[in-house]
């Protein structure tokens, strides 16, 4: 302000919501005794196309009649969105940035003593173009340990420093923010009053109220989890799949089971592992044909470990606009990073990207692919040694994920789930029609091999038919490749699953197949499914 000449006019300030950015910016404007303006979407946003520059350089002349001025831009990312985004599909953005950027070259080449500061959590999608004129990025990062017990103690008003809880409380909030930890500590306050206890009297008591706000901030953070609609939650209570459900992959669920075992283990387990030079690979991708259990086997995972379950579907959050799926990413991943520190009830969670091509694919848009490469390589979240989320994802069409997605550093391993082998494939209608308490007990095993021979034939029609093309036309390595494919064709488990509930449908409806108030499934019933025409 001294030197306005020389002196560069603006920077970004950037880092979690909660930091304290928008106070440093205050402090600052008062520290200095600036005129402080702060205008939202709303003041600079025009009603209709073309308005937006208007409303921009009122403001601007406002802050120059005003001088020294501090111009606050809040939530910069949603005010000056990248055009490379289409500007979220209108003019508007495309308005409010060029108007901006003059008004800002204004004030950086004269006298004017006005100094722009923006504020965002997500830098990389505000426009190149205002990022080049505010030229330095100041990241306001989460508290370290020190500064929580900081502020800890400054909201308190006494110091924690040697409690019996003092760890207990560090570690709980490593990933709160300042404005968390405020929060935390006046609900701790209305919990002590409600209950007549003085905080700092009796370590023990204080103890006991801390381990219940902390439980209580749990429940809240995974119901507020749940209220996004971004995310289908689970605690481990309700998950009834285990990996016993789930036939065969025997040697998928042992490679899993590792990495839900690591996340598991106390600090002397992991310096145990690391000591034999053995590194834990982070995040799965589960591949291969519709129907195979992928879903069903990830929910496995956290019932078998007690982990939370969390899961996105991915084409239910993708947007047309690139800056609206990143915000969706970054509140997906944060919330599940700062719960996995707050958590008690479970040791870990399960986070899955369903239909994850819908997301990654290779038309992956460069900033979409930017910030998820961003979080899938993150050392300070998912990839941290001491993270609790096990991140997996499943997709149908694995040849269309984007290639640096897949990459290992991201993603670093890649399952392969073909249709289950013939024997699994008996072993899950065994285990279906034994374990349904509405079928009389025990059904032949004539009947359920010539239920999967059924299934198999209709799901090798069509490779038989192409043989058959090249047989008369003389290819003879074309017919080699589909016969080749002919040998690995099997039905999958969802057809097995809608065979085994077809059955119970056609006895239900058949004369003398009911005994006992159960159903009798026999050859009679055997004979009378088609699957041809459920299939056709």
């Amino acid at each position: 302000m001294d030197s306005p000449k020389e002196a560069r006019k603006g920077f970004i300030l950037t880092g979690p919501p909660g930091t304290g950015k928008t106070m440093i910016v205050k402090a600052l404007a008062n520290e200095e005794k600036c005129y402080f303006m702060a205008p939202t979407l709303g003041d600079l946003k025009g009603e209709y196309v073309g308005q937006s520059s208007g409303k921009i350089k009122r403001i601007f002349a406002e802050a120059r009649a005003n001088q020294p001025t501090i111009l606050f831009i809040d939530e910069a990312d949603t005010v000056f969105p990248s055009r490379n985004m289409g500007s979220q599909g209108d003019s508007f953005g495309l308005d409010m940035v060029n108007q901006f950027l003059q008004e800002i070259d204004g004030a950086t080449t004269g006298e004017q003593k006005i100094f722009t500061i923006a504020a965002t959590n997500r830098v990389d999608v505000v426009d190149s173009a205002i990022r080049s004129r505010l030229s330095e990025v100041i990241t306001i990062g989460l508290p370290d340990k020190e500064m929580r017990r900081l502020i800890f103690e400054d909201n308190l008003g006494f110091s924690i420093k040697g409690k019996c809880y003092e760890e207990y409380m560090l570690e709980k909030s490593e990933k709160m923010a300042g404005r968390d930890i405020t929060n935390f500590v006046k609900k701790l306050k209305e919990k002590a009053k409600l209950v007549s206890i003085e905080l700092g009297k009796d370590d023990a008591i204080d103890n006991e109220l801390i381990a219940e706000c902390f439980g209580k901030k749990e429940r809240e953070a995974f119901e507020e989890i749940q209220r996004t609609g971004l995310i289908e939650c689970k605690t481990p209570g309700e998950i009834r799949n285990r990996f016993s459900d789930v036939i065969g992959y025997d040697d998928i669920k042992t490679k899993i089971r590792r990495k839900a075992e690591y996340i598991s283990y106390n600090e002397d387990e992991k310096l145990r592992f690391e000591n034999f030079g053995l590194e834990i690979s982070k995040g799965t991708l589960l591949y291969g044909p519709p129907g195979n259990a992928k879903s069903m086997l990830t929910e496995a995972v956290a019932g078998e470990f007690g982990f939370y379950f969390f899961k996105v579907v991915s084409k239910n959050f993708v947007s047309l606009y690139a800056n609206d799926t990143i915000k969706k990413l970054a509140d997906i991943f944060s919330r599940t990073i700062q719960f996995s520190k707050i958590m008690s009830e479970a040791k870990g969670i399960v986070l899955f990207f369903d239909e994850f091509d819908s997301l990654a694919g290779s038309l992956l848009s460069q900033d979409i692919r930017g910030s998820l490469l961003d979080f899938l390589s993150d050392q300070g979240g998912l990839r941290n040694k001491d993270s609790k989320i096990l991140f997996m994802a499943a997709t149908n069409y694995y040849e269309t994920i984007d290639e640096a997605v897949k990459r290992k550093g991201r993603i670093d391993e890649h399952i392969f789930m073909d249709n289950p082998t013939e024997e699994n494939g008996k072993s899950m209608l065994t285990n279906l029609f034994k374990k349904d308490k509405h079928i009389k007990q025990p059904v032949a095993n004539k009947v359920l091999t010539g239920l999967y021979a059924k299934l198999l034939e209709i799901s090798r029609r069509q490779i038989k038919a192409a043989i058959k093309i090249y047989e008369n036309t003389g290819d003879a390595g074309l017919k080699k490749v589909w016969e080749q494919k002919l040998a690995n064709t099997r039905p999958s488990g969802s057809d097995l699953q809608n065979a085994y509930q077809e059955l119970k449908n056609i006895a239900f409806y058949m004369d003398g197949k009911i005994e006992n108030n159960q159903l009798i499934i026999d050859e009679d019933v055997l004979r009378a499914y088609s699957p041809e025409i459920r299939n056709s």
